[in-house]
């Protein structure tokens, strides 16, 4: 399986831990369930990530107030991703914490500077990228995990849903999440009850891969 080496995830790839930073995602209390948004500033030089993550939960009507053809124009970017929003299906996670960073309004929606990358490159769904990061995903006992197997055995475990083209998607839907993506041939979506705790390491790279809804999975 071709992969493509890239330094953060955003819209077309995924969303959350991005590369270059001294760690972004907090350990949440429980962090399943957990709403976030990013924006994605494109630059000619830079891509600037901005995120909700530790500051609120993206409350729907304060992001589907942002003019985000005004924020492009008056921010100088060349263009403008619109990363959200999405639910973390983790619990918590272990060796990245949010960077301390100023805050910042777009709208009434308060967010925070997690990253300035170089470059961002696209893929294609069902295609592994690698993301640079060193953390760990815990899944906990007695959960629901949602997991992509490719024609030959790989696993994948979902990290996170997106309601990027599918504002209606809720957890409670993922069960059944095969009915509603387009798998490619010879590969499974599958639900699964934790026996025991599931920890998903990156150690530095993670491998990850998207859906045709933008839902995001690990490696396993």
């Amino acid at each position: 399986m071709n992969r493509k080496f890239i330094e953060l995830p955003f819209l077309i790839f995924f969303i959350l831990v991005l590369a270059g930073c001294t760690g972004i995602i907090k350990q949440f209390v429980d962090m399943r369930g957990y709403r976030y948004c990013e924006i994605l500033f494109q630059f000619e030089d830079r891509t600037d990530v901005w995120g909700t993550q530790g500051l609120n939960r993206c409350p729907a009507d304060e992001w589907d107030q942002i003019d985000f053809d005004e924020l492009r124009e008056s921010s100088g970017a060349v263009n403008l991703i619109q990363n959200g929003p999405r639910y973390f299906v983790v619990n918590s996670s272990e060796g990245m914490n949010l960077p301390e960073e100023n805050t910042k309004y777009f709208g009434n929606l308060e967010m925070r500077k997690l990253a300035t990358v170089e470059q961002i490159h696209a893929s294609k769904p069902y295609t592994e990228v690698v993301v640079m990061r060193d953390n760990t995903w815990i899944f906990e006992k007695d959960n629901e995990i949602y997991v992509l197997s490719d024609p030959s055995g790989n696993k994948y475990v979902m990290q996170s849903f997106s309601q990027i083209l599918d504002k209606d998607l809720e957890e409670s839907d993922l069960s059944d999440l095969r009915h509603k993506i387009d798998l490619p041939s010879g590969w499974r979506y599958e639900v699964e009850i934790l026996d025991e705790n599931l920890f998903v390491h990156a150690n530095g790279n993670a491998i990850v891969i998207q859906d045709n809804l933008f839902n995001t999975y690990q490696k396993l």
